[in-house]
């Protein structure tokens, strides 16, 4: 649900921001053509996007690369084709990108997060369990000066998710 959540931002900002740019050069009757134009490009970015973000296989996130080459290609090519359009031409190049950038950038962050909670944990677990650290008072002394506090908020943290059964 989260991601649909996301996805709609991404799209509506992200369309919204161009088109109140683009409006100033536009037609009245051209409002409602430009935004729904708009709308669409900005859907398959954000869906390109986030889902190039929320993988971990590379191959997802070349959808970023393939997405920017094939719109480069045919804006210049509708360019050539209607010099007339270029400001709507641009501004949907621009839309595609936004929607693209940000989709992708905010799905990784959230990506990043749970997998960096899992790997403090893992090794907060680790440094806390091993014999030959505890028992050495200087080495436990600066590990648990360095870590202890960040290992504290874990420990808590899991203790807490272990007493409400979650």
């Amino acid at each position: 649900m989260q991601v649909l959540v996301l996805w709609a931002a991404v799209v509506f900002l992200s369309s919204a921001v161009c088109w109140l740019a683009t409006a100033l050069f536009l037609k009245r009757e051209q409002y409602t053509q430009v935004i729904l134009v708009f709308l669409g490009l900005s859907a398959i970015g954000a869906t390109a996007g986030i889902t190039g973000g929320l993988s971990r296989d590379g191959a997802v996130g070349d959808i970023m690369s393939a997405a920017l080459g094939l719109l480069g290609g045919v804006v210049v090519w509708l360019f050539a084709a209607d010099q007339a359009k270029g400001t709507v031409v641009s501004a949907c190049a621009f839309v595609f990108s936004l929607s693209l950038f940000v989709g992708y950038f905010e799905a990784a962050a959230r990506r990043a997060n749970p997998e960096s909670y899992l790997f403090w944990r893992a090794a907060c677990v680790e440094k806390y369990t091993n014999k030959d650290l505890i028992n050495d008072t200087k080495a436990y002394l600066i590990m648990d000066t360095s870590i202890g506090k960040l290992c504290g908020q874990i420990f808590n943290n899991e203790r807490g998710r272990l007493l409400s059964g979650k």
